[in-house]
């Protein structure tokens, strides 16, 4: 008999609604009783829990409903955050700029106009990085802007293309990736955080981000540092070697892969002139 029908047997037995012979409680009496309980308390409850279990489900709800509702504003508080540096002379907010108008992203109209006016812009403080904004491996593709928001920040790191070198700025970027889930922007945050360059450093929080994002190289580089380490997780070596295999196996041959194809792209591109900034012809 299953364990609801069970209690519910019981339960009228125990009333008096079903004559039963009292030998028969005799036998087992002590053993019923606390299988009763055991079946019958959840039941009594609802199956709901606590009332602090009730309220505690409830503010979650509340809570993923507010930030539903502010994720539904992002993209519009980010174009709002990229002109107020852009007219502020910040460089590659104005190339990021750009590139949302020029592919209509973050909620903006498609407009060359205004895509060229930010390009110009930023190419009179920093051709160079105008010229290579878009990682060539991209090619005349799309880009998400979420995903230039994390190779911002990556230059912001490293100073590469003549950016001002920061590691405050590249978590800055990093957190405007990690606001569209960006897994790059993610795994880099957690760079931050795990090193402690930008922000302060936290183990936890940062390896709490790269399971977010375990499939980046820096993260799984990270990982394998970790349990290596003891930083921020119990000490494993076997799972410190795993990360560290998976990434040499398999991440590191797929990025080979990617690169030859997009040294190719790269070579064609260069014999076409393509290489000539954001806006592309």
């Amino acid at each position: 008999m299953p364990k609801k029908g069970l209690a519910i047997f019981l339960t009228v037995v125990m009333l008096g609604a079903v004559p039963v012979k009292a030998e028969a409680f005799d036998l087992a009496s002590a053993a019923v009783g606390a299988m009763v309980m055991q079946v019958l308390m959840p039941l009594f409850q609802g199956g709901g829990g606590s009332n602090d279990d009730k309220e505690k489900k409830k503010q979650d709800k509340e809570e993923q409903k507010k930030e539903k509702e502010l994720k539904k504003l992002t993209p519009a508080m980010t174009v709002e955050a990229l002109k107020t540096m852009a007219e502020a002379g910040e460089v590659q907010a104005q190339c990021l700029l750009s590139y949302a108008y020029l592919t209509g992203q973050l909620g903006l109209s498609t407009d060359t106009d205004m895509a060229e006016y930010w390009q110009d812009k930023a190419y009179k403080q920093n051709p160079e990085l105008v010229t290579n904004f878009i990682p060539v491996e991209f090619g005349k593709d799309k880009v998400a802007m979420s995903r230039l928001f994390a190779i911002s920040g990556a230059r912001s790191h490293t100073g590469e293309y003549g950016v001002k070198q920061s590691y405050e700025d590249a978590v800055a970027w990093n957190m405007l990736g990690k606001n569209f889930n960006d897994k790059m922007a993610i795994a880099y945050l957690g760079s931050a955080y795990y090193t402690g360059r930008g922000v302060a450093q936290d183990y936890k929080a940062a390896v709490a981000l790269f399971y977010q994002s375990s499939k980046e190289p820096v993260s799984l580089a990270l990982l394998s540092d970790a349990y290596g380490s003891g930083k921020g997780v119990q000490k494993n070596p076997e799972k410190s070697k795993m990360y560290a295999e998976y990434l040499k196996r398999i991440v590191n041959a797929r990025q080979q892969k990617k690169y030859e194809r997009a040294l190719k792209k790269y070579n064609k591109r260069i014999e076409a002139g393509d290489l000539n900034g954001i806006v592309r012809q």
